[in-house]
C-alpha cells in the first residue's frame, strides 16, 4: 500500500511568519537566554513565557535543564530565570535530585537566597521547603562572608536572610561562621569585623 506524503503545516511566529522547527532544548535555551522574568514582551505576556519555560523543561533531561540554568547564570549573568528553573525542577519528581547542587551554583549573591524564596512561594505561600531546596539554600548560604551578608541583608524586605537561615537550618563549617550566623539572626552583623 502506498503512503501519502502529506506535508506538515509550517510553524508560525507570533506575527504570522514561517518559523524554523527547533528542538525542546533549543527552545528552552532561546527562552531562557532572552528572558527578563515575568516581563511582558511585544508578542507574549510574561506569564506566557514562564509557562512556556515550564512546559519545555518537562520535555528535557534534568541534566540538560540544569546546565542551561548554569549557563544562563554564569555566562549570560541572568539572575532570576535560573532561580525559576530551580523552582520548577523542585516541583518535578525526576528533577529534584539536581536542585541542591543547582541552587549552590546559581546563587552568587546573598539576596538571591530571598529572591528564590519569593519565586518558590509565588503561587503557594504555604508550600513547605523540600529537602533538596533546604540543602541547596544552606550550602549556598555558607558561601557568603559577613560583609556580603550585611551588604545584602534587607531588614525591610518581605523575606530576610535570617528567615532563609531559619528555614533551611544549614550547618556552619566552623565556629566563626556559627557566630556570624548568630549575629545575622540577632540583626547585629558588623562588616567591619571581617
Amino acid at each position: 500500500m502506498a503512503k501519502l506524503n502529506i506535508p506538515r503545516p509550517p510553524i508560525r511566529t507570533h506575527e504570522g511568519g514561517i518559523a524554523k522547527r527547533i528542538t525542546p532544548e533549543q527552545q528552552l535555551r532561546r527562552s531562557v537566554m532572552a528572558c527578563m522574568l515575568w516581563e511582558k514582551t511585544f508578542y507574549e505576556s510574561g506569564e506566557g513565557i514562564t509557562k512556556r519555560i515550564e512546559d519545555t523543561i518537562k520535555k528535557l533531561n534534568p541534566k540538560i535543564v540544569a546546565n542551561i540554568a548554569k549557563e544562563a547564570r554564569s555566562k549570560m549573568h541572568i539572575r532570576h530565570v535560573p532561580l525559576l528553573i530551580a523552582r520548577i525542577m523542585a516541583k518535578l519528581s525526576n528533577y529534584k535530585r539536581f536542585v541542591s547542587s543547582l541552587l549552590y551554583y546559581i546563587i552568587q549573591r546573598p539576596d538571591e537566597l530571598a529572591e528564590f524564596m519569593k519565586i518558590y512561594w509565588k503561587d503557594n505561600d504555604n508550600q513547605p521547603l523540600s529537602a533538596q531546596v533546604k540543602k541547596g539554600l544552606g550550602s549556598a548560604m555558607s558561601k557568603f562572608d559577613e560583609y556580603q551578608l550585611s551588604k545584602w541583608n534587607r531588614l525591610d524586605a518581605e523575606i530576610k536572610l535570617k528567615d532563609v537561615l531559619l528555614l533551611c537550618h544549614p550547618k556552619p563549617k566552623d565556629s566563626p561562621q556559627s557566630r556570624m550566623w548568630k549575629r545575622l539572626l540577632e540583626n547585629k552583623l558588623n562588616p567591619a569585623d571581617t
